[in-house]
């Protein structure tokens, strides 16, 4: 066990509460009102339900499940039985009636996926018209103007009215993001721009390719991971067993079966110590120390508080949706920033 491994489990005894920074947290009046509208989901009695960001209730249990809605989105999944529908959070009115066996979050360009009886999927728009007809047997949703889209074993880019903007030729298509998307074709991996123009193939062998954020893409080699610039060349050396996209300029690595972060210049910002850790979103990271779930500041990698819990899923406008229990007796609630419950665990 390593001495910071060490040092950071120790600390769980022994560290308060630590409140965070307001400046890390700041928000202009546009994205304050969202937040303030939007509602999440909840589990009271076996039902679910939606709760505002104070954890007032403001929709009744009475889904089977309910899904969040995207950080640019007020539509939230919700199913009755085995079928699914959306909800407007905002309204708090039923928009779409549960008909699909399984759908997809809406995006920021206001479209969800959804897969038919037939197993086939498609598009719709927030009030439930179709968009794209139910023709592909996989779809990836919309990402910078196109979706992936997978035809047998084969992918392709659709454009929002559903025209194939890239052909179905691609052994892999990830999503576009800031003009660009990582592929697979016939000659290997590389980036392709909107066109299905290939911009940049690195010139050494790749066995994958992850997407560009803060102008770096994780790449994968016979001997490990490191980052590659937007002109190919290697900016972070191949190093890590492990290595994730970059999320608020910070990336989750792996060193010695253990996760840390690293900063855009490749600097060890948080010790790899931990056994699982999550993106950091809002300003935290989730990590695991065996079994147990905590989460962790940008600033120092430090413990927002000393309760552990048997699941987590990442804060998403200043909440964080925790499990506590055992697996046979799970009860779901939410923390804020400052680690207090909003929602008490429930189940």
């Amino acid at each position: 066990m390593t001495i910071n491994r060490l040092f950071f489990q120790l600390s769980l005894i022994c560290l308060a509460v630590l409140l965070v920074s307001c400046e890390l947290f700041e928000t202009n009046e546009n994205e304050s009102e969202k937040t303030q509208q939007s509602l999440i989901p909840v589990l009271l009695n076996g039902k679910w339900g939606f709760i505002d960001q104070s954890g007032a209730m403001k929709i009744v249990p009475r889904f089977d499940e309910a899904i969040a809605p995207t950080a640019n989105s007020l539509m939230a999944a919700v199913r009755i039985g085995s079928l699914w529908g959306f909800i407007d959070t905002k309204t708090e009115e039923m928009v779409i009636s549960p008909t699909y066996p399984q759908v997809s979050n809406f995006t920021e360009d206001g479209l969800a996926a959804f897969r038919n009886d037939s197993g086939k999927w498609g598009f719709i728009n927030q009030q439930g018209t179709v968009t794209v007809e139910p023709t592909y047997d996989f779809v990836k949703n919309f990402a910078d103007g196109l979706a992936a889209v997978r035809v047998q074993s084969l992918w392709g880019y659709i454009d929002f009215s559903g025209k194939l903007a890239i052909p179905v030729n691609l052994n892999t298509a990830n999503n576009f993001s800031d003009g660009l998307a990582s592929i697979e074709d016939d000659n290997g991996w590389a980036f392709i721009n909107k066109n299905g123009t290939v911009t940049l193939r690195p010139s050494f062998t790749v066995q994958f390719l992850g997407d560009f954020n803060a102008g770096l893409a994780p790449v994968q080699t016979n001997e490990g991971w490191g980052y590659l610039n937007t002109e190919g060349a290697l900016e972070i050396p191949i190093q890590y067993e492990e290595a994730a996209t970059f999320s608020e300029k910070r990336a989750r690595i792996t060193l010695d079966n253990f996760v840390g972060f690293i900063n855009t210049k490749g600097e060890v910002l948080v010790q790899p110590q931990f056994d699982d850790a999550y993106d950091f979103n809002d300003g935290f990271a989730a990590v695991e120390i065996g079994n147990s779930w905590y989460f962790i500041n940008q600033k120092q990698g430090q413990l927002l508080l000393t309760q552990s819990f048997i699941e987590v899923k990442s804060f998403n406008k200043g909440l964080a949706m925790v499990t506590i229990g055992s697996e046979n007796d799970r009860r779901i609630g939410y923390i804020n920033q400052e680690g207090a419950y909003v929602w008490f665990p429930a189940k």
